[in-house]
């Protein structure tokens, strides 16, 4: 299809029409060629439009690119003013929120508030809270490794000290681009568009307003998105597109939702059966959704002519797209969810179904973005209820009778294969394995099926994952044929993505006359949550997982997900709601009269929050998981803190289901099992491996999914505990602390061979629990607790310093057997029964409700009837002949025990699994 030449000076204009704010803040000059302009040349607030055009005249992006950026504050000077129009007001609707506050010429190096500081939920956010981030590049390096370094340099308003080098900044990102260049580069968005984001997502875009809670690539991604979008309304508009009008309904809001996803993922028709290879399969099942919905978003962003900006959120199998509101558009959109789900049907019996709803937008109801996803979730709403309503026929559609023996352990369907899972299966097994520490990702719009991972003819568009030796399999691809219309080579979890090899590698393909045409690649980075524990390519498996836990083999499952988000997109910037006013102050009125009212939710505000929280759940995920290790071979000084009972030498089994099986078992000499070792006291560093032996650690967190507000993670039970308050506590950072955003989790503790589809589902009802309980809870033990109070009654600790339920839990594990017999911990949860649970009720049962659950608390607090019992009984165990030292552990534990005894349940529960004796034998 021929490239419009018009729409491509229109998005890449948009995309660097403000890169001229980046560059003045360096505080180097200009071209002479824009010296003699003035304020009535680029407009009032419209200079950095020089520096702008100076980078790009600089990198010949074209005439046409140049003179929309420099007079996009002034249409009616540039040579194409309709096209400069369309990027002026695209620019003002994605920047709505600052309008009134722009008042002078001067440069102001803010730097960026971090928008998390700025929610405030009913009230409970200071408003003088606000935190201010550090200018950096994006990287997982500094964000994960060094974390709480990384938040030293977040400063409150009130101590405002931050250093904003945009020089230094600045030469790193024109360095990268100079590379672009020496390829051929000269203007591919998708490439501009990553590299953008990696230098611009820490500094503000607003250079004149005292404000400044947008990021600079925000504001760049959503003016492009806005422009695409006015430009194709104009050429294919049902209406004339007017070029002062900001009440036309110019946009189309669309948003889409995979409903299903969770029976799609963990039901299994026949557990016992199916156990072997779940591991993979369920994360080859939680990618596949991932890349489909991705594969959605971009076929119909493909589609409708816009570009990978028009995609404002895209994860947990939805996504919200901008495009522009034609008959087109509408009767594509439809045409495309038709065909998806007849495909679900076909294809997964209608357990999978695709709901889409779309709003009408001007540029005013922009300024209201949080109401226009309130809308669509509505929207969306009724659709789930009316699944198929079109297809009713195909979904009920008696299927062809098959003469197959066997169904599949896994799905149910009807399978040919002697193992008994289906192919569709084994397919989701060989994604979970490709993914596993993948370093690149190829992204192929293609007709042809060829090589992919992933891959969905409906569609169009297939993925493939490439490891260590990424460069030579980007380039073998490319020679073999690879069939693809335009290409991205995606690097995971690392911002460095114009890698030298690969830029050579590119620059040989482009040489090459056989091969595609080379300008259709683009190159780009994503974080995706991607850590999996392996012994060199041998997966550890759930079964392994459980055996490297403390105590008792058991596998701990942690759901978490972000509370009241929709409310917080709606509701959360309300403060900021004021009359909109031009620069001189006169109210603006809509086209009926009526003073228009902004709100703070504005798109580019939503889409800052998406993008920002999505790192951490995506990106940042897996530098904390990594702190969860075992080593695969011990050096000698190493292996003596086995002896000093330090370290812990663990014997796993082999399991023979996995294609590294064979290769792996010959490279440890041909045996059946192998050995990992595992840091007994992290905290203590006379306890800990070396450095060479550290560099070859194995993680034992494994990321079943993470991405936008939520996570599943599954590893040893001990290990999930320390993991999710470590998560929690760099969630809490990542949000300023701000008691408007909170996060609700719930753990399942399971032996390692129990069904994994049910423990998951047994997690996803206390991650329930915690939200129907008041949220910014845990529920673990079967108990909803909070995560931090005021008080003992908390999972970790409390704003006074006491230790939470789970540190007393580790106390009473050290007490056994040396000070308390393992007995007395089921004393103490006998007498907790006694004291605190109704006859009628089961002690294990949970409490959904938080009327409920502020009555159960209440009264625990209060119900001191176990106090004397506890004494006898403590008194009982150690007996009457006491030591001084005896007694005086006796009266610390007995005011420690009735202190936690009204949710001793916690404590006890893992005192008990972490001191269980299964002797450590080989």
């Amino acid at each position: 299809m021929e490239l419009d030449m018009e729409l491509e000076n229109i998005k890449m204009a948009a995309l660097l029409h403000d890169i001229g704010k980046f560059y003045q803040r360096t505080d180097k000059p200009h071209s002479e060629e824009f010296s003699k302009l003035t304020k009535d040349d680029y407009g009032y607030n419209g200079a950095h439009g020089k520096w702008s055009a100076t980078f790009i005249d600089k990198y010949n992006l074209g005439e046409e690119v140049k003179e929309i950026a420099l007079y996009h504050h002034l249409p009616k000077q540039s040579i194409n003013p309709e096209l400069t129009y369309i990027v002026q007001k695209a620019d003002h609707h994605a920047s709505s929120e600052r309008i009134k506050s722009e008042k002078n010429d001067g440069v102001k190096k803010e730097p960026l508030i971090s928008i998390f500081s700025r929610v405030n939920l009913d009230g409970r956010n200071k408003l003088d809270n606000e935190s201010f981030l550090p200018l950096e590049q994006l990287s997982l390096e500094k964000y994960g490794e060094n974390f709480n370094d990384y938040y030293d340099k977040i400063t409150p308003k009130k101590g405002k000290n931050v250093n904003l080098d945009y020089l230094a900044l600045w030469n790193k990102f024109e360095g990268e681009f100079k590379k672009l260049n020496t390829i051929g580069f000269d203007s591919d968005f998708n490439t501009t568009l990553s590299l953008l984001k990696k230098y611009t997502s820490t500094m503000h875009s607003a250079a004149y307003r005292s404000v400044a809670d947008i990021s600079l690539f925000d504001h760049l991604k959503t003016t492009a998105a806005l422009a695409t979008s006015r430009y194709i309304f104009s050429k294919d508009g049902h209406e004339k597109l007017k070029k002062t009008v900001d009440g036309q309904k110019v946009y189309l809001v669309i948003t889409g939702d995979i409903s299903g996803i969770q029976k799609f993922i963990y039901r299994v028709s026949s557990p016992q059966d199916a156990q072997a290879g779940m591991s993979k399969r369920l994360r080859g099942r939680s990618l596949y959704i991932n890349l489909l919905n991705d594969s959605i978003a971009s076929r119909i962003t493909d589609d409708l002519g816009l570009n990978q900006s028009s995609i404002l959120f895209c994860g947990g199998g939805r996504f919200v797209i901008v495009a522009a509101n034609t008959k087109n558009t509408i009767e594509k959109l439809n045409e495309l969810r038709q065909k998806i789900n007849k495909m679900f049907i076909e294809k997964f019996n209608a357990e999978l179904y695709l709901a889409v709803a779309y709003e009408e937008s001007s540029g005013n109801d922009l300024e209201r973005f949080g109401d226009i996803t309130s809308n669509l979730n509505a929207k969306l709403t009724l659709d789930k209820k009316q699944k198929f309503i079109n297809q009713l026929d195909e979904v009920f559609k008696l299927e062809e009778s098959v003469n197959y023996d066997k169904t599949c352990s896994v799905c149910g369907k009807p399978t040919k294969s002697e193992k008994g899972i289906c192919g569709f299966c084994k397919d989701h097994e060989r994604l979970g394995q490709a993914v596993t520490n993948a370093k690149f990702m190829i992204k192929a719009y293609s007709k042809n099926k060829t090589n992919f991972n992933f891959y969905e003819k409906d569609l169009g568009i297939g993925y493939k994952f490439l490891g260590y030796t990424a460069t030579l399999e980007f380039v073998e691809n490319l020679k073999n044929d690879f069939p693809f219309e335009k290409l991205e080579l995606i690097k995971l979890n690392d911002t460095e993505f114009l890698d030298k090899d690969i830029l050579q590698a590119i620059g040989e393909v482009k040489e090459s006359q056989s091969i595609g045409d080379s300008n259709k690649i683009s190159l780009g980075f994503n974080f995706l949550g991607n850590t999996v524990p392996r012994h060199s390519e041998y997966p550890l498996y759930f079964e392994h997982l459980a055996q490297i836990s403390t105590g008792a083999n058991k596998l701990g499952i942690v759901k978490m997900d972000v509370d009241n988000l929709g409310k917080i997109f709606t509701s959360g910037f309300k403060f900021l709601e004021e009359d909109k006013k031009d620069k001189d102050g006169n109210l603006i009125y809509d086209d009926n009269g009526n003073p228009i009212r902004v709100k703070g939710a504005t798109i580019s505000r939503i889409s800052t929050l998406s993008t920002q929280l999505d790192m951490l759940f995506s990106g940042f995920i897996n530098k904390i998981a990594e702190n969860y290790r075992v080593f695969p071979k011990l050096c000698s000084d190493c292996e003596e803190k086995i002896k000093n009972g330090q370290i812990k030498k663990i014997k796993l089994n082999l399991q023979k289901d996995d294609d590294s099986y064979s290769l792996f078992k010959h490279s440890i000499g041909d045996e059946d099992n192998f050995y990992v070792y595992k840091e007994l006291d992290k905290n203590n560093k006379e306890a800990k491996v070396c450095s060479e032996c550290e560099k070859k650690s194995i993680p034992t967190i494994h990321i079943n999914y993470s991405g936008g507000d939520d996570l599943l993670v599954l590893g040893p039970y001990d290990d999930i505990m320390e993991f999710s308050k470590e998560f929690r506590d760099k969630f809490r950072k990542w949000t300023c602390e701000n008691p408007s955003i909170t996060l609700s989790a719930g753990i399942n503790i399971v032996d390692a061979k129990f069904p994994i589809g049910k423990a998951i589902i047994q997690a996803d009802e206390f991650l329930e629990a915690s939200k129907n309980c008041g949220k910014d809870k845990i529920t673990v033990f079967n108990e909803v607790v909070k995560w931090e109070s005021n008080n003992v009654y908390s999972a970790f600790s409390g704003f006074n310093g006491e230790s939470g339920l789970l540190e007393f839990g580790k106390k009473l594990e050290s007490y056994v057997p040396g000070k308390i017999s393992r007995s007395f911990l089921y004393t103490m949860l006998n007498l907790w029964k006694k004291t605190f649970i109704d006859e009628n009720k089961h002690f294990s049962e949970l409490i959904y409700n938080e009327n409920d659950w502020n009555y159960d608390y209440n009264n625990r607090c209060r119900n001191k009837k176990f106090t004397p019992m506890f004494k006898y009984k403590l008194i009982l165990m150690k007996g009457k002949n006491l030591s001084k030292e005896e007694k005086e552990f006796l009266t610390k534990f007995d005011k420690e025990g009735r202190k936690f005894m009204p949710w001793i349940k916690i404590p006890v529960s893992l005192a008990s699994l972490k001191s269980r004796d299964l002797n450590g034998k080989d």
